[in-house]
């Protein structure tokens, strides 16, 4: 029942990722707009923006390892390899939109043409963390779609949320937010079948009504 209820949170997740990464668009939009990194990350409003990127992707990894726990029993070795490679991505990615948050607030502050430069180490790791992420969530997606679970359409959805996810073009993360909110759905409404399921199957098969 613990792993249903876990399945259950792919819903509430899902579309709390995607509702973020929208917001986090318009803000920065908004906050940003034309001008410079360095100039919106001396405001307090930089926060908006960056906290929602932030609060995203957290939620995708919630909502990926529920995908996981609706569909563990189906998803085989491979499956198992592409999860654990999906939530490596997703931290990393985590990770990057961290620095947004804490690190580049400083460095707007200390040294504004360094905030605004994105080259060497840093240009290097943003790259490779959320190519792991895409492709991380591209080998969930393939390995979903052999489990049958989920209707085709949702998981290749995730499959191009997926690849977008590489491309480095703002809300990079809201196509995947999306198409995880759709799997979300339909993991939900099992888990709330097996669980009635479960409560019928409980009930005392000697129980005498008046």
């Amino acid at each position: 029942m613990a792993l249903t209820r876990l399945a259950r949170l792919a819903a509430p997740a899902g579309f709390v990722a995607a509702v973020l990464a929208v917001a986090a668009l318009i803000l920065f939009i908004v906050v940003v707009g034309s001008g410079t990194i360095s100039a919106a990350a001396g405001s307090a409003a930089f926060y908006a923006p960056t906290l929602a990127s932030f609060g995203s992707i957290i939620a995708l990894l919630v909502a990926l390892v529920a995908l996981f726990v609706r569909q563990s029993g189906e998803l085989g070795q491979f499956g198992i390899v592409a999860f654990l490679v999906a939530l490596v991505g997703t931290v990393c990615g985590a990770g990057a939109y961290w620095s947004y948050v804490f690190v580049l607030p400083y460095l707007a502050e200390q040294a504004p043409n360094l905030a605004d430069q994105s080259s060497g180490s840093v240009l290097v790791g943003f790259v490779v963390s959320f190519l792991i992420m895409g492709l991380g969530w591209l080998l969930f997606a393939a390995a979903t779609l052999r489990t049958h679970v989920f209707p085709r359409w949702t998981v290749m959805l995730l499959m191009i949320g997926s690849v977008v996810a590489i491309v480095p073009i703002p809300a990079r993360t809201l196509l995947l937010s999306v198409a995880v909110a759709c799997l979300g759905y339909f993991a939900s409404r099992h888990a709330t079948t097996t669980e009635l399921a479960g409560l019928t199957d409980s009930r005392p098969d000697n129980l005498v009504t008046g």
